[in-house]
């Protein structure tokens, strides 16, 4: 039996949200796997302090800073492929700049890397966006 072209057209949507939402999961498992591995990959044992390797970055001088700033850079351009709104890329920016700047004062730096965690705030503010994207586009 032939579908009719309404019938076939009917299918598309669902199969390109089903594609947008598989896109999606991808974006944010790669997002999780970033912020682990530069703010949150190992536990201090007896606290519950956890760190990754950016403030590591930062044990070598402007290098390291700039290594971390290179890295941290992996969510602004999802939020440039998912078309995030310029507010969210600001806030980015920011949180960016913030990390970088805090990064150059020697030893402190080292210190605020750890505690800032500019990585993290950036994975979970485009985590929230690109949920909230999706929540509204499947409605």
């Amino acid at each position: 039996m032939k579908n009719t072209y309404q019938e076939v057209i009917s299918i598309v949507p669902a199969s390109q949200a089903q594609m947008e939402d598989l896109k999606l999961q991808k974006t944010l498992a790669r997002l999780e796997a970033y912020a682990r591995l530069m703010d949150d990959l190992v536990l201090v044992p007896g606290t519950n302090f956890r760190f990754g390797i950016d403030p590591l970055l930062g044990v070598v001088p402007l290098v390291g800073n700039v290594l971390g700033l290179i890295f941290a850079l992996y969510p602004l351009f999802e939020a440039l492929r998912w078309h995030a709104p310029v507010f969210l890329m600001l806030r980015l920016i920011l949180n960016l700049g913030i990390d970088f700047l805090m990064g150059l004062i020697p030893w402190i730096g080292i210190l605020s890397d750890a505690l800032w965690k500019g990585n993290l705030k950036n994975a979970l503010l485009l985590r929230k966006y690109l949920i909230d994207r999706s929540s509204r586009i499947l409605k």
